[in-house]
């Protein structure tokens, strides 16, 4: 019997002996499942992660994030605040039948619980759409002047500012967390990077991209990700910023 097997015996014994209203039976399936756990070396914590993972599986999904530095940075901040590990992918992508004519696309592939995937999604589109907002909204203010590379300062800043922001909300909210809480988020985040890693013989690192400027910096910190959406709702509304 696989390993898997075994703790799905152990799980459906466990809730015969939860929710049986014949003590007996529910004392001799409770004693079943001890038996067999104690045999094959399985812990609780096992058989919770295992009920973990087939209500929430990790996965693995990814998003293009074009050759922008600043979008794969964002990419990273969210997946941060997420627990989610997000590695870069660089492809050359052919964009005809015979392959002559190719350009290389870039890539923010996420790796997590599937739960937590979405919610990092969802903050990148709207993060993203925030950034653009208070880029083009500066450039106005300027007269139009920035140039184009001033403009991309503007974004990576914005960037920076966020990740900040970010990093504050989850200092404060980690002082108001339980131990186990505490210890849930991290094995969260250690199971995506363990997962990321297994499917990855290698990851490099980047070290691409510009400096931010202060105006988009300040922007940054003054962003909120729940302006962007309208209606937001489920697992999401409690990480928006």
């Amino acid at each position: 019997m696989t390993t898997d097997r075994i703790i799905s015996k152990v799980q459906k014994l466990l809730a015969l002996a939860r929710n049986n209203s014949n003590g007996n039976e529910a004392e001799a399936a409770a004693q079943m499942a001890e038996r067999l756990m104690r045999k094959h070396a399985l812990s609780t914590a096992d058989v919770e992660l295992s009920a973990l993972l087939a209500d929430d599986p990790l996965v693995d999904q990814e998003v293009e994030v074009s050759s922008s530095s600043w979008r794969i940075k964002l990419a990273w901040v969210l997946g941060e605040h997420c627990r989610v590990s997000v590695a870069r992918d660089r492809r050359n992508v052919g964009l005809s039948a015979d392959r002559r004519r190719w350009r290389y696309r870039v890539y923010a592939v996420a790796y997590g619980h599937a739960s937590d995937v979405e919610v990092w999604r969802y903050l990148l589109t709207v993060a993203e759409r925030q950034v653009n907002r208070e880029a083009a909204a500066w450039k106005s203010r300027m007269g139009g002047l920035p140039s184009r590379s001033q403009m991309t300062r503007f974004r990576a800043g914005a960037v920076q500012g966020l990740a900040a922001k970010l990093r504050e909300q989850r200092r404060q909210a980690a002082g108001g967390d339980s131990d186990s809480t505490a210890m849930v988020l991290q094995s969260r985040a250690d199971r995506a990077r363990s997962h990321m890693e297994s499917l990855n013989e290698r990851l490099g690192t980047y070290k691409g991209g510009t400096g931010g400027n202060r105006a988009g910096y300040k922007a940054g910190q003054e962003m909120s990700l729940r302006a962007g959406v309208k209606g937001s709702s489920g697992p999401a509304r409690t990480m928006l910023a």
